[in-house]
């Protein structure tokens, strides 16, 4: 006669083991990748690629309430199925009056000064996955300070 939860527990354990078998785990196997440069744990792109990220310049002139273009070289582009790339400016000094309007975009972002004078940026670019489960990662591919004299 068998105890109670015998045949549960065994249904469990015969699972367990084809799911384990499924997926590489039983008795420390691995999986194997199409790319025999790519190893486990470095197929993601936010860990694995060869990504760039270049500014056509780090000092520029503009003029009051005129868009200056901070354009940005990104490579690959666009980026790989299932990701992005994510632009961002953050002003760390400027002349007193009222902040600077920043609109970033993908290649390019737009800075309008209201003011005259010296203003230091802070450009950051970053690779996003974002999830079908609402989850995101992200892999910061570059920061880089600008400087803006605005007439």
């Amino acid at each position: 006669m068998s105890k109670p939860g015998y045949k549960l527990f065994i249904s469990t354990t015969i699972a367990l083991s084809i799911l384990m078998a499924l997926t590489g785990l039983w008795a420390g196997g691995t999986i194997a990748f199409a790319d025999p440069s790519i190893t486990p744990g470095t197929a993601c792109p936010l860990s694995f690629g060869k990504y760039s990220v270049s500014l056509d310049s780090t000092e520029m002139e503009g003029k009051v309430d005129r868009p200056v273009l901070i354009r940005l070289k990104l490579s690959p582009y666009p980026a790989p199925s299932g990701f992005f790339y994510s632009t961002m400016a953050d002003v760390l000094k400027r002349p007193e009056g009222p902040e600077p309007e920043i609109l970033p975009g993908d290649r390019e972002i737009q800075i309008r000064c209201l003011t005259p004078g010296d203003y230091r940026l802070l450009i950051k670019v970053n690779l996003i996955a974002k999830s079908s489960c609402g989850g995101a990662k992200a892999r910061i591919l570059k920061e880089q300070q600008v400087v803006l004299h605005i007439q």
